[in-house]
């Protein structure tokens, strides 16, 4: 028989922050980019001289960033001649790529709670390539990220 001090003990896992901080981050984040969407359809309704409703109707149909700001491109030259301005658009379109990425696998990869191990993303997706693992969440970075991309 092992006596009670000879047991090897088992450390305690780090403290975490409860799960609804992590959603919490999460939906903010959420909330952030939709109005960063809905800013870029609003461009788009106005440089096609539609009314809100109409626009809706054509904005609801391009269902990621990029797709708008391809549409914003096409309607500056349109509308504008401006081929400076066209590159802006570009510009903007590829700075938010990486950060659209990463706010995608945010939003759209599970998260899963493992007491006493932390908070975990589910990544599987097809992005540049098949991809299938579990991430350690931090809400720090979560964090971060919000404040970054929201500046």
């Amino acid at each position: 028989m092992v006596s009670q001090s000879t047991q090897p003990t088992i450390p305690k896992p780090p403290k975490r922050p409860p799960i609804r901080e992590y959603r919490a981050a999460v939906g903010l984040i959420a909330s952030g980019w939709s109005m960063l969407e809905r800013q870029i359809e609003g461009t788009i309704w106005d440089l096609a001289g539609l009314h809100p409703d109409l626009g809706i109707c054509v904005t609801s149909q391009l269902q990621s960033a990029r797709a708008k700001l391809i549409a914003v491109e096409g309607l500056v030259l349109v509308r504008t001649k401006s081929e400076d301005l066209a590159k802006q658009v570009r510009r903007f379109m590829n700075d938010i790529e990486g950060p659209t990425r990463k706010r995608n696998r945010i939003i759209h990869d599970p998260m899963t709670y493992w007491k006493g191990e932390g908070v975990f993303f589910v990544r599987t997706h097809l992005d540049r390539g098949v991809h299938r693992r579990i991430e350690v969440v931090e809400l720090d970075d979560l964090k971060r990220f919000l404040k970054k991309s929201m500046s």
